[in-house]
């Protein structure tokens, strides 16, 4: 297609800006995999579920989502577990699988059930500092980013640099991110620190043979 926001009042009507551009996100992502048709399904459902409302169980009772209960969501770690420098933080992924086979990682079933072949899928930095700007504008009170990537550092050094340039025109947040020992070296730390971007650790993952 794809479908910009003036395009959404043909498909559904009553929907703030924020809306209407929310629909327009999941019309075309789904319009990738399915038919026309069906992406304009699943984005009226989803714009139903917005007008809606949703609801969470959240301090014992279920409770209508907003901005307010957003926030303290996000500043909640999960029971057990302390947030990230107790600060309201938000989760994305910049790559999805891994191509080691750690043995307490679900990738190394992975790649057995795939014959030794790791799926690694990429976003495009141009997308995911789309989301981020996203995040920057809609949730003000989010003060950390974590990219939960199986292993950020294996992206390869021309992507990360085009990663940090944007980042740090754009964004600013501080952020950490997941990493293995394998993909880390100095050229790509001192992209990081180059950019300012990096005033948090990265938590190394290990590779347990046996």
């Amino acid at each position: 297609m794809p479908w910009q926001v003036a395009d959404v009042e043909g498909h559904f009507k009553g929907l703030s800006d924020n809306q209407k551009g929310a629909w327009v996100r999941v019309a075309n992502s789904a319009l990738s995999r399915y038919d026309e048709a069906e992406a304009i399904k699943q984005a009226n459902a989803s714009a139903k579920r917005m007008q809606e409302g949703d609801y969470i169980l959240f301090e014992g009772r279920l409770q209508k989502m907003d901005m307010n209960l957003l926030e303290r969501l996000m500043s909640t770690a999960a029971p057990g577990k302390k947030t990230a420098q107790e600060k309201p933080y938000y989760i994305t992924m910049m790559t999805r699988g891994c191509r080691y086979a750690c043995t307490y990682c679900c990738n190394r079933t992975l790649l057995r059930l795939y014959g030794g072949r790791a799926f690694v899928r990429r976003r495009s930095v141009e997308n995911v500092i789309e989301e981020l700007s996203w995040v920057r504008e809609n949730l003000p009170f989010v003060q950390l980013l974590v990219l939960s990537d199986d292993s950020f550092f294996d992206t390869d050094e021309l992507q990360i640099r085009a990663f940090c340039e944007a980042y740090r025109a754009k964004i600013g947040l501080p952020f950490f991110s997941l990493g293995t020992p394998f993909g880390i070296d100095d050229s790509k730390l001192e992209m990081m620190v180059d950019a300012e971007v990096w005033p948090l650790p990265t938590y190394a993952e290990m590779l347990f043979l046996r």
